[in-house]
């Protein structure tokens, strides 16, 4: 699971490049301010889950458990492939119809919160 963190880390992070190329081009240009910052948001939270994951798959947990440590590094893969598909998704929706950015942001501090108890 280490190298799925580090290695969808990367990409994670490649995603992100791409989707600031992305939000420049179709959001900047729509003249919504919702529109524009829940895109942004919606990119930061790539950005966190993405450099959670390639932490992840750096660093050297040994006074953890193998299944608390499993556990963690699975959490933070998920939330960052929610995240990927949320972006594209969830981008232009009302707060009340988002559910994929919360959900894959819970994960991530669930995630984080297993190491840190």
């Amino acid at each position: 699971m280490k190298k799925w963190n580090l290695w969808g880390g990367m990409v994670f992070f490649i995603v992100f490049l791409a989707t600031g190329g992305w939000l420049v081009s179709n959001v900047s240009a729509s003249g919504d301010d919702y529109l524009h910052m829940a895109g942004r948001a919606n990119h930061i939270y790539l950005l966190l889950i993405a450099l959670l994951n390639i932490v992840f798959g750096v660093a050297d947990f040994r006074r953890q458990s193998n299944r608390l440590l499993s556990s963690s590094r699975l959490l933070l893969f998920v939330s960052g492939v929610i995240t990927a598909i949320g972006f594209f998704t969830e981008t232009g929706r009302s707060l009340n119809d988002r559910m994929l950015m919360p959900t894959a942001v819970g994960l991530a501090f669930l995630g984080v919160a297993l190491l840190v108890v």
